[in-house]
């Protein structure tokens, strides 16, 4: 990354007076879902105590702007650069020649860039990450700027229409521990209801592993799946490329699951489900919500909701697991089933689009793109 940034630098670390009337004084979180937001209760100084931060280094207009104490990750591409500034919680970018300010943005937010933040993340009371383990993470881009706006051009459409589709549809607000979805026409009206994933699932399933060696449990009929046939953030496309026999079923702690359950991991890769629309078995890295009494595309996207937002409870454990118990005490928000099933479909359309258009911008290209 310092290789290719012609400046990087956090914000400001002094103490500066407030005032009443000025230029913003603002902070990490006021960098959001790749925007720049302030109202009139965010800090204000002086133009001198301005003027005097800008004697060391001045904002231009296409910085890329990172959030680097408390809330690390977030980004946004500066497109104004005069009356405001930052306090230290904010890292400043800005790339060379050779790589463009739209192109470096949408690489801050892959998932492999974010897990080089993750692992160069300080432990202290308030997380935080240094300006020299910053510049020391790894970025690819390609030669060409012409291709680089394109890949950026790209992905920030992409952004525009999940906002617009959010916009029209649903406001999501993030509400204690799980998420209210409210409609902009108050179609949905209905209160709702906190239920426990112990209350909403009939039946609960673990899983187990047939011995290896052993041929006749093996190359059956009957879909057998591991952690890593399950992605992040896939809740719906997954590869099962193993297989066991009903004498491996019997002969192991598997259980054979019913159709349209949910696989949530709970050893391996804690974090990770997927909905399953046939009968299958799983690893013992598996505890799997079968009958639910709640729409199961609806539930599958609050509980990834709930597990990604829980994550960090575990990362510290050896075995970065959650028990049985403990998933089936986690509460998620639920509606009438009426409310659920017409959410699942919006969030399982806008997810088809996504990929629809992935693909149609893959057989455009000359060759696919890969930024991640």
């Amino acid at each position: 990354m310092g290789e290719s940034l012609s400046f990087l630098k956090d914000g400001t670390h002094g103490t500066h007076a407030d005032a009443d009337d000025g230029p913003l004084l603002l902070s990490a979180k006021n960098i959001k879902d790749g925007t720049i937001k302030w109202d009139e209760t965010d800090r204000r100084i002086s133009q001198e105590e301005y003027e005097k931060i800008h004697s060391n280094f001045a904002l231009k207009t296409g910085d890329v702007l990172l959030t680097i104490v408390g809330s690390i990750g977030e980004t946004a591409i500066l497109k104004k650069s005069e009356g405001l500034t930052f306090q230290r919680s904010v890292a400043f970018l800005r790339p060379k020649e050779d790589i463009l300010s739209e192109f470096l943005y949408t690489e801050i937010q892959t998932l492999t860039f974010q897990k080089e933040l993750e692992s160069r993340k300080s432990t202290s009371a308030q997380p935080g990450i240094y300006l020299g383990d910053l510049a020391e993470i790894p970025v690819k881009y390609s030669p060409s700027l012409d291709e680089q706006n394109k890949i950026g051009e790209y992905f920030l459409n992409i952004d525009n229409l999940i906002t617009l589709q959010q916009r029209k549809y649903f406001k999501i607000i993030p509400k204690r521990k799980s998420i209210d979805f409210i409609v902009y026409n108050n179609f949905f009206t209905n209160e709702w209801e906190q239920r426990k994933l112990g209350e909403i699932a009939r039946n609960v399933l673990g899983g187990g592993t047939p011995k290896t060696n052993v041929g006749e449990y093996w190359d059956g009929n009957i879909p057998w799946i591991q952690s890593s046939n399950v992605q992040e953030d896939e809740m719906f496309d997954f590869n099962i490329p193993k297989r066991i026999t009903e004498l491996g079923l019997n002969k192991s702690a598997t259980k054979l699951v019913p159709q349209n359950s949910i696989a949530v991991v709970t050893h391996v890769g804690v974090g990770k489900l997927v909905f399953v629309p046939f009968a299958y078995t799983t690893s013992q890295d598996f505890t799997s919500l079968a009958d639910l009494e709640t729409d199961p595309i609806f539930t599958c996207y609050s509980l990834y909701k709930r597990l990604q937002d829980d994550l960090h409870i575990v990362q510290g454990s050896a075995i970065k697991g959650i028990t049985k118990d403990d998933l089936l005490a986690k509460e998620i928000m639920v509606p009438e089933q009426d409310e659920q099933c017409k959410i699942g479909e919006y969030f399982r359309s806008l997810d088809n689009l996504i990929t629809l258009q992935q693909c149609e911008s893959h057989f455009k290209n000359r060759r696919p793109i890969n930024i991640c």
